[in-house]
């Protein structure tokens, strides 16, 4: 009777192994699930960090341009200013000459560089024009 105590010994440990295996199964299951989640996270975190320095060095240049921006600006105002005030200027000579020209009897338009005037004037208007407009986008942008 020592063999059958024995046996049924053996038979009651066989399903608590078949269980063990079982469950060391489930345990290597999600252990690899796991290792695979934390490969995934790793890959993930090194993407944020690669895009986050990406966007600081985008940004950089951004608040570099818009820097580069802010003194082109002040410099075509400076610049437009002084176009302006030489416009004033040749105004006042065209003005002159043509007082001049009256007084002695002449036409202004014999006068040299009188025709000149004019035309520079109309070019100094649509600078002003055309470059107040530019300085305004400028301007907005530099802000934005």
């Amino acid at each position: 009777m020592n063999i059958q105590n024995d046996l049924k010994n053996v038979l009651k440990i066989f399903p608590k192994d078949k269980t063990e295996l079982e469950s060391q199964k489930i345990e290597l299951a999600l252990a690899d699930d796991i290792k695979k989640k934390f490969a995934l996270v790793d890959s993930l975190e090194d993407d944020l960090y690669r895009y986050a320095k990406m966007r600081q060095q985008d940004l950089q240049k951004i608040y570099s341009l818009k820097e580069s921006l802010r003194d082109n600006i002040g410099i075509s105002e400076s610049r437009l200013k002084e176009l302006s005030e030489v416009s004033s200027l040749l105004e006042g000579l065209k003005n002159k000459i043509s007082q001049s020209a009256k007084e002695l009897g002449i036409n202004p338009k014999e006068v040299k560089f009188f025709t000149g005037i004019d035309s520079y004037l109309k070019s100094i208007k649509s600078i002003v024009k055309d470059f107040n407009g530019d300085v305004k986008e400028a301007r907005k942008e530099s802000k934005g």
